[in-house]
Order: structure tokens, then C-alpha cells, then sequence
């Protein structure tokens, strides 16, 4: 044991610089795949951690109407004292905290123009732990007495250009302007123009999603100040609970609400099925990535071990002269490799902390309520451990194959036995059993020669993970960029669409109907809150829709059925109809208020586009949207045009009448959501690929010192120590 502890110190003193270089590999190879497993863990409770720090579980709010004269009266003056109900609600066991939310005809000017006349005003909360809506990542919360400050959302302030500091004005609709807000006329707005300081700049779980709006939230100080002078509505509670006390606390407040029109529902359930659906495509690219990231690490560091154990073989010798054993020299490369294994480890959770701050990426970036440096306590541990057992294990593996090729030795000393026994015989016979049964020379050039193919099978492996990485992002990214340029490829039935009311929709229909376009159709919708829909075993609530097509034909896409023909037709999205309970030909109500009951036959089950709403999609025809609402009550939500076989300044007419191409629905657009992640990967396989390749020159350079030092004594200088002549053996 004595030699082999020499020798194990001679390892460590000689080979020192290839088993830093080793340690290096194994943790950048670990802390890669370790970050990703983390990362992905980090992005896919990212929205679920924001929701816990800023949003509620359920909302109390008007019921409302589809009479819209009904829907006028819902303002501050009906309901005097709904807020008082915040109080009892909050004493309900199982809530955590309650907030009154004020609904304001309140607009933010944009380039003096108002936007939308909808804002909110939160009071003073009840309970523990009152939700506050939003989370402030820039400056503060608004003081809840005051009537000057502010906060608004990115989407606001990138839209307004301002920061935390500037003041904005704020325009509003009157007391009596009820009509113009609820949108049934349009009007100039005569409530007050009122200059405010932002004071924070927010993010919402609205503002999480895809398709974030402009938004501002006012503190109780404004509402108490301008409430007498502005269109609101006390109309609405936030409540935070734990998911699993939403039944309860649900049949608990009939009897605090009473005769208050008053709907309890829970919320952020569309949306967060929303934001998990785009953020599950990070997460499941960080997955693959750490997939990838191991197997690349496993291959390299495998190929670093080998190479570095299969380089011991001129010590082998030695030891089996002074009675080493097979099983002892296995022993001792554990024992040579288990420091290495540990700090391989301990760098490898370094360099996962380290890289944390990157993840996650996209929507899920957003969401995260905690960015920066993050430590994952059982990805970290569970990744340290597994890289301990795989090196170990490698190493094990490792010396159990090379040294198995040592036993080449055995044949060695049976031959320097028949050798002293031929020597017995005539000279020139025995020198040629010599000869013979020596295998030295032969084992030596077959040890190099593997070790030469292996140091060259190394820096092809390297190579291969430099490359194959960097052509697989190219790749990658030339596939998602066809996707987001071909509508047909989202799966919608147009090249262009005008989403923005132009200043004179008459010309600008008729300018692209004068050009030679192969389809032209009008979105039509109602006005007002949605419908409710009843089928024999269920409801929900629908926004009724329907082309009018102006040249040629646009539709829903029908997965069966067929499309709208008549005014009894209807066609449903497949989540709207499966909670409905109902198939093509089955039967369903909508409630029109003003017009009644109104009973459609669904004719086909399909989907509009392949965006957020279109699995609630009620599609119906020109005659069937009538049958809901009167004519002159129907709003026009936007245009689309399918090109068919244009020239390219025929597109760019219609592109400066301010149509804009197809956007991707968020299903596709979500592809976005993936981000950089194979950059990322690509980066790291490049890294680990060099990494590996630089070790095995370090073990190379290590390993030929000797013949190095016996060049150099002959008087080779150091350039022509490291040449090679023609034809000769290094």
C-alpha cells in the first residue's frame, strides 16, 4: 500500500494541472444543467408566486345587465353604501383580506387625446391581509389619501414615455355621461382634466399576459375628492383566500351580500390558464435544455476521465511489479477523483448560482415576483449529488476497463518465462523466441495508439458540441421566424387586419374594396357585457360575432359541423361547447335582455383563429348577430383582408391605409416565449465543447513532459521540442 500511496501523491503532484482542468469541466458541465433544471423550475411557479403576492382568489362584483339602460344606473348613487359590506366580508373565516374597488370614467391622454374611459380606485382594505392588485417595481404605491399621485403599469408608461416623478393629466366623463361610458354613444368627455404625479410604476397579472393594456390605479384620496364630479361605480371586491376555501367562503357571502346585485366569482382562472400555457413552453425548452446540457456534460467529462485514467498506464507497471492489485489500482483512481468529484460538485452549484439571475426567461420573467440571484435548495442539492455519483461512478468504470487491458501484462511474464526457458536452447533460437514472445514493443505502440485515438475522439466530440449547437439555433430560429411570417401556419383565414378605428372608416373600406383583394370582411360584435348562454346541462357567457363579408368569404375554421348559414345557425368553440355540454345539432339559449330568449342549432364546432378566445368563440351569421341586438347597436371590431395573388405595391396600399399583417395568436407568439433559451444552451454546449478540448491538451502536454525534457537536454529548443519530423513518430 505504500506504493500505491506514492503513487496516488504523484498523481496529484504530476497531473495536478489536467485535474483542475477536469474539475473545471465537470462544473461548468453540472452548474449548466443544474441552471436549467432550476430555471425551469423557477419559470414554471413564477405566475403562481406573483398571483400570492398580488392577487386575489375571488371577486364580489356587479352583476350588471345586457340592458344597457339597466347598466347605466350601476354608479355610485345606487349603491351608497356597498363598500360598508367589505368589513362583514373580511370576517368571513378562511379570508385573508378584502378590498373595495371603485370603477372610474377615468382616461389617461395620450398625445392630447384621451384612451379608455376606464380606470380603478382601491380603498382601504379589510382583514389581514387585504389584496393589493398590483406590484410595484419602480417607486411605491400610491398613499391612500391622497388625490394627486398615481400608479401606473409599463404598458402606461411606455406608452405616455414617462417614469416615476412626471405628472400626467388625466381626462373623465361627467356624472352624467353614463351613456358615453358604457359606449352606446360617443361623445367629447366634460368631467375634469386632472394633473397627477406618478408615483410607482406597476405590474398586474393582466400585464403578465400577452396582450397588456394601459392602465392607471388610483388611491381612495382621488375617488373621495372627484367621485361627486365623475361617472363611477363602487361595484367590486377583491378577496384573497386559499383556493381550496373558495366553495365555502363563496356560500358564506349570500348572506353578507343579500339583495345586492352581487356576482361572486373566482378570478384569474382564463388568465393564468393563459400565462401557464405560454410560460409552459420555457419551461419545457428549459427541461429539454438541461437534458441536452447533461448528456453533453456526461459525454465530455466521461471522454476526461478515460483519457485521464488510460494516461496512468507507464505507472501500471510499477505498481503490479511491487504486488498492486487490479482492485487497489481501481481504488486509488476513486480515491484520485473523489476530491474532484466534490469541488466538481461545489462548482457546479457556483456556477448554477451564479447564472440564476438569467432565468427565467419571457413571460415567465415577467411573472417572477423575484428576480436576481435565486437559490433552489433541492435542485441544487439533488444536482451536487448526482454529479458526486456519476464522476465517481465514471471513474470506477473507467479504471475497471482500462486496467482490464493491463492484464496484457499477465502474457508479458508467461513470455519472460518461456523466454529464460528457450534460452537454454542454441542462441540464435532462443533470440528469436525472445523476439517472439516479447510482446513490449507491441503493447507500447497499441497504448499509444489508442490513447492517439482517443485524445483525437475527445476533440471531435468537442468540436461536434460546438458546432451541432450553434447550426441547431440557427435552425431553431429559422423555423420559428417562417411560423410567425405565414398566417396560414397560425391557422387564420387572412394576410391583413385594421384593428384601430380609422379617422374615416367609410373611405378606407372603400379604398380597399377598390383593390383586387381575393377577400374582405367586417368583424361585427355586440356592444355591452356578454351574453349568457344556456344549454340542458350548463351555461357560460359568450360576445356573439360575425363576418360581414364585403368581397369574397372569411369564417371560422370548422373542425365539424358545418358553418353559419342561417339565422338559427351558431358555430362554438370546443371549450365554450364542452362546457355547455353540447355538439353539432344540439340546441342553445342565449339571453338578449331587450330581445328575449333567443334559441340557436349549434351547426358546427370550430374556432375563429388559433388565438386566446377561440375555444369560447359564438360565431353566428349577419341574421343571427340581428337576432341579439338591433342593427344600429352593433359594433365593428375590426377588418380583414386575404391577398390572395397581389403585386407587392397593391400590399402596400393596403398596409398605408393602416392595415397591419396577421398576428400571431398567442399559441404561436408564445413560441417567442422560448427566448433565448437555445442561445443559451448553444453558448454552453460551445463552452463545455472548448472546455473539453482544452483538458485534453493539458493532459496531452502533462503527460509527454518527459519526452519534452529529453528533447530539450539534447538541445532541441522549445519551438522545435513541439515539431514533429516527416514521417517519424511523436
Amino acid at each position: 500500500m505504500g506504493g500505491l500511496g506514492l503513487w496516488i501523491r504523484s498523481e496529484y503532484r504530476n497531473g495536478w494541472r489536467a485535474l483542475v482542468g477536469l474539475t473545471v469541466l465537470v462544473a461548468i458541465g453540472g452548474g449548466v444543467t443544474i441552471a436549467a433544471y432550476a430555471g425551469a423550475r423557477r419559470a414554471d411557479t413564477a405566475f403562481d408566486r406573483f398571483l400570492d403576492v398580488t392577487s386575489n382568489s375571488m371577486a364580489v362584483s356587479v352583476t350588471g345587465t345586457n340592458n344597457l339602460e339597466e347598466s347605466i344606473q350601476l354608479n355610485v348613487a345606487s349603491y351608497p353604501r356597498l363598500w360598508g359590506l367589505a368589513d362583514d366580508m373580511a370576517a368571513i373565516p378562511g379570508v385573508d383580506g378584502v378590498t373595495p374597488v371603485s370603477w372610474m370614467a377615468v382616461a389617461l391622454e395620450v398625445d392630447g387625446e384621451p384612451q379608455q374611459f376606464y380606470s380603478i380606485a382601491t380603498g382601504a382594505g379589510s382583514g389581514t391581509d387585504p389584496p393589493t392588485g398590483v406590484r410595484a417595481i419602480h417607486g411605491r404605491l400610491a398613499n391612500a389619501t391622497a388625490d394627486d399621485e398615481v400608479v401606473i403599469n409599463e404598458e402606461a408608461a411606455h406608452l405616455l414615455g414617462v417614469d416615476v416623478g412626471d405628472t400626467i393629466p388625466l381626462r373623465s366623463y361627467a356624472t352624467d355621461q353614463g351613456e358615453a361610458w358604457f359606449g352606446s354613444v360617443t361623445e367629447p368627455d366634460r368631467g375634469p382634466r386632472i394633473e397627477v404625479e406618478v408615483v410607482g410604476i406597476v405590474r398586474r397579472p393582466e400585464d403578465v399576459s400577452d396582450n397588456p393594456e394601459a392602465f392607471a390605479i388610483l388611491p381612495e384620496g382621488f375617488r373621495t375628492t372627484y367621485g361627486p364630479q365623475i361617472a363611477n361605480c363602487d361595484c367590486s371586491f377583491w378577496i384573497r383566500t386559499a383556493p381550496e376555501n373558495i366553495a365555502g367562503i363563496t356560500a358564506a357571502l349570500a348572506t353578507v351580500i343579500g339583495e345586492y346585485p352581487l356576482a361572486v366569482q373566482p378570478v384569474d382562472g382564463v388568465l393564468q390558464a393563459r400565462v401557464e400555457r405560454a410560460v409552459g413552453l420555457e419551461v419545457g425548452a428549459l427541461r429539454i435544455a438541461a437534458i441536452v446540457a447533461g448528456i453533453a456534460a456526461l459525454l465530455v467529462v466521461s471522454q476526461a476521465v478515460a483519457r485521464h485514467v488510460g494516461s496512468g498506464r507507464r505507472s501500471w507497471s510499477a505498481l503490479t511489479a511491487i504486488g498492486v492489485t487490479r482492485a487497489e489500482m481501481v481504488r486509488g483512481w476513486a480515491v484520485i477523483l473523489a476530491p474532484l468529484a466534490l469541488l466538481g460538485a461545489v462548482g457546479a452549484v457556483a456556477v448554477a448560482t451564479t447564472v440564476s439571475p438569467i432565468f427565467p426567461r419571457g413571460l415567465a420573467r415577467r411573472a417572477e415576483p423575484d428576480p436576481g440571484v435565486r437559490i433552489d435548495p433541492a435542485a441544487f442539492l439533488v444536482g451536487a449529488l448526482m454529479i458526486v455519483a456519476v464522476v465517481v461512478a465514471v471513474s470506477v468504470i473507467g479504471a475497471l476497463l482500462v486496467t482490464g487491458r493491463a492484464r496484457s501484462s499477465s502474457s508479458a511474464q508467461a513470455a519472460t518465462r518461456f523466454t529464460s526457458w528457450g534460452s537454454k536452447l542454441h542462441p540464435p533460437i532462443a533470440l528469436g523466441f525472445s523476439m517472439a514472445a516479447d510482446p513490449g514493443r507491441g503493447l507500447e505502440r497499441r497504448q499509444r495508439s489508442r490513447q492517439r485515438r482517443l485524445a483525437a475522439a475527445s476533440a471531435v466530440l468537442g468540436l461536434t458540441l460546438a458546432v451541432g449547437g450553434c447550426l441547431a439555433v440557427i435552425l431553431i430560429d429559422r423555423s420559428v421566424t417562417e411560423v410567425f411570417e405565414t398566417p396560414s401556419a397560425f391557422g387564420v383565414d387572412w394576410d391583413l387586419q385594421l384593428a384601430d378605428q380609422p379617422d374615416d372608416p367609410e373611405a378606407v373600406i372603400a379604398a380597399i374594396s377598390a383593390e383586387p383583394i381575393e377577400a374582405f370582411a367586417l368583424q361585427e360584435g355586440i356592444i355591452g357585457n356578454a351574453f349568457v348562454v344556456t344549454s340542458r346541462d350548463g351555461n357560460g357567457l359568450v360576445s356573439p360575432q360575425t363576418f360581414d363579408n364585403l368581397i369574397g368569404s372569411m369564417g371560422p375554421i370548422i373542425d365539424r359541423g358545418r358553418p353559419a348559414m342561417t339565422a338559427d345557425d351558431v358555430v362554438l368553440g370546443d371549450r365554450i361547447a364542452s362546457k355547455l355540454g353540447v355538439d353539432v345539432d344540439d340546441t342553445v339559449t342565449v339571453d338578449s335582455g331587450m330581445l328575449g330568449d333567443q334559441t340557436f342549432r349549434v351547426s358546427g364546432i370550430g374556432r375563429l383563429s388559433d388565438g386566446d378566445e377561440t375555444d369560447q368563440v359564438f360565431f353566428v351569421s349577419s341574421d343571427g348577430l340581428a337576432r341579439l341586438q338591433v342593427a344600429e347597436d352593433l359594433s365593428v371590431n375590426a377588418a380583414y383582408v386575404r391577398l390572395g395573388e397581389v403585386d407587392d405595391a397593391t400590399r402596400q396600399r393596403l398596409l398605408d391605409l393602416g392595415l397591419t399583417p396577421a398576428q400571431p395568436p398567442s399559441r404561436v407568439a408564445n413560441l417567442d416565449e422560448i427566448g433565448s433559451v437555445p442561445r443559451l444552451l448553444a453558448a454552453a454546449l460551445v463552452v463545455l465543447g472548448l472546455a473539453g478540448m482544452v483538458n485534453a491538451l493539458v493532459l496531452s502536454v502533462n503527460r509527454r513532459r518527459g519526452d519534452i525534457a529529453i528533447v530539450r537536454a539534447l538541445g532541441f529548443t522549445p519551438a522545435k521540442s513541439g515539431r514533429r519530423s516527416p514521417g517519424k513518430a511523436s
